[in-house]
C-alpha cells in the first residue's frame, strides 16, 4: 500500500480518510488520493483506534507500530486543501485553546535529581561514559537523563499548583475545569541494549499525571503504558493527555520504572515537559 526508505528515526506521512456517506471512504496519503475503499458502518463508533484493533494487545503482530500521531482532526465534512495545509502545519484550530506551561525544575536530569521527590525506590541519573556507554544511550539532550537506580520499582514526582501555573483564581479555575481542561505530559524514552549479551534486561518505564485536591489528596493517577523501547538505544517521543478532574488544585508529573530482572532498573527518560490546556 505504501512504502518509504527505512530510517531508524522514522519518516513522516500524512493520512486523511473521508467518508462519503454512501459506504465508501476516500484515502489520501500526503494529500494525494490513494483510492477508495468500501466501508459500511454497522454501529455508532465508541472508540477511535489508530494502529491495530481496539481489542488487541499492543504489538507489531496485532498491527501496531512505533509512531507518533499528531494533528488529528475528526469532522463530519470534507477537509479543504487550505484546511489540510493548516492542519499539518500546526496552525489549524477548530476552537481556541489556552496553553499554560508547567515549568518543571530539572526536567532532563542535568542537575542530578534536583526538583524531584522519590515516593518509591529512588530516582537517579546517568551520564554514560567508559565501557557501559556502548549499552546505554547517550542523552537525548544535555549531559544526563533519569533512570530508576538499583530498585525493583521507582516512582518519583514533581508537583505544581494549578492556580500558580494558570494565574487563575480558584473560582475561575473551577470554571475552566468544568468547561474543559486537561494536562499533557511529553517525554523521550529509551532502553538498555542487551543484544548479544547475557543480560535479560526488559525493564519498563513510563510517565504519568496525578491530580490532587486542596488537601493534597489524590484524585487520580494515570500512567501511559509501561514499555521497554525497541529498537534499543533509540529515543522515542511519548505523551499522555489526561483531563483535569473537578476540585483539582495540584498536578504531579510522575516518573515510574519497574525492574524485570537484574540489579539496575533501566527505565531511561529525558526531556520531560508538562502543559495544561483549556478550551
Amino acid at each position: 500500500m505504501w512504502s518509504s526508505s527505512l530510517a531508524e528515526l522514522g519518516v513522516e506521512n500524512r493520512y486523511s480518510i473521508e467518508y462519503n456517506g454512501t459506504n465508501q471512504v476516500k484515502v489520501k496519503i500526503n494529500n494525494r488520493e490513494w483510492g477508495n475503499l468500501a466501508w459500511s458502518p454497522t454501529a455508532s463508533p465508541s472508540v477511535l483506534t489508530i494502529g491495530g484493533l481496539p481489542t488487541a494487545s499492543a504489538g507489531n503482530a496485532a498491527g501496531f507500530c512505533w509512531s507518533t500521531i499528531a494533528n488529528v482532526l475528526i469532522q463530519d465534512q470534507a477537509l479543504s486543501n487550505g484546511g489540510y495545509d493548516d492542519l499539518f502545519s500546526g496552525s489549524y484550530e477548530a476552537s481556541t485553546l489556552t496553553t499554560y506551561v508547567v515549568s518543571l525544575t530539572n526536567p532532563g536530569g542535568e542537575n542530578n535529581t534536583t526538583g524531584w521527590t522519590s515516593e518509591v525506590g529512588g530516582l537517579s541519573t546517568k551520564s554514560p561514559t567508559g565501557p557501559t556507554a556502548a549499552v546505554q544511550p547517550l542523552p537525548h539532550s544535555g549531559v544526563g537523563y533519569f533512570f530508576a537506580g538499583a530498585n525493583a520499582q521507582t516512582i518519583a514526582r514533581q508537583r505544581a499548583t494549578l492556580t500558580t501555573v494558570t494565574g487563575l483564581s480558584t473560582g475561575d479555575l473551577d470554571t475552566a475545569i468544568a468547561n474543559g481542561m486537561w494536562g499533557r505530559i511529553r517525554w523521550w524514552q529509551s532502553s538498555y541494549d542487551n543484544t548479544g549479551g547475557t543480560s535479560t534486561d526488559e525493564d519498563t518505564a513510563s510517565m504519568g499525571i496525578r491530580y490532587l485536591n486542596g488537601s493534597a489528596t489524590q484524585l487520580s493517577l494515570t500512567y501511559s503504558g509501561l514499555l521497554r523501547m525497541n529498537p534499543r538505544l533509540t529515543w522515542f517521543r511519548r505523551s499522555l493527555p489526561i483531563s483535569v478532574p473537578s476540585t483539582a488544585r495540584s498536578i504531579d508529573a510522575v516518573y515510574r520504572s519497574d525492574r524485570a530482572s537484574g540489579t539496575n532498573n533501566d527505565g531511561y527518560i529525558d526531556d520531560i515537559t508538562l502543559h495544561l490546556y483549556a478550551i
